[in-house]
C-alpha cells in the first residue's frame, strides 16, 4: 500500500509542477524562462564539456581496451581474426547514391513536363489569339 501511495503523491506532485509551469510571466511561460536559463547558464555549459569529455574518455578506453585484447588473442586465432568484424570497428557498409536508372527516369521526367510546359503555353497562346480574333469579329 506504501508502494502506491508513493505513486500517487509522485504523480500529484509531478502533475502540479507541471501546471505551476504554465504560468506566463511576461509573455513566456516559466517553462520557457527556466529552458532559456538552462541553455545560457554558465554552469550547464561547464557540466556540458564535462559530460562531452567523459564519453570521449570512454570511448578511448573502449577501442584501447579492444585492440589490446585483440593483439593478444590474434596470434592464437590466425587469420580467424578479421578486423573489420571487431567491435567498435565494423562498419554499417550503407551509402546512399542514387541509381543509375532512376536519375534517367528523373531526367526523362523533367524533360516532359518541360515538354508539356512548352505545350501548355503554345495551346494558351493559340487560345488568346482565337479568343482575340473572334471578340474582333463580334465587335
Amino acid at each position: 500500500m506504501a508502494d502506491i501511495l508513493f505513486v500517487v503523491k509522485s504523480f500529484l506532485a509531478t502533475f502540479i509542477l507541471v501546471v505551476l509551469m504554465q504560468i506566463q510571466v511576461s509573455n513566456q511561460t516559466i517553462e520557457s524562462h527556466m529552458h532559456q536559463w538552462i541553455r545560457s547558464s554558465e554552469a550547464v555549459s561547464s557540466l556540458r564539456g564535462v559530460a562531452q569529455g567523459a564519453a570521449k574518455i570512454l570511448d578511448q578506453g573502449y577501442r584501447a581496451s579492444v585492440n589490446a585484447v585483440s593483439r593478444t588473442i590474434a596470434p592464437y586465432l590466425g587469420d580467424e581474426v578479421n578486423r573489420e568484424q571487431m567491435a567498435g570497428t565494423r562498419g554499417f557498409g550503407f551509402r546512399m547514391e542514387r541509381n543509375d536508372s532512376l536519375l534517367r527516369e528523373d531526367a526523362d521526367q523533367a524533360k516532359n513536363k518541360e515538354r508539356i510546359r512548352q505545350l501548355e503555353e503554345t495551346i494558351d497562346a493559340n487560345f488568346d489569339e482565337e479568343s482575340s480574333e473572334t471578340e474582333d469579329s463580334t465587335l
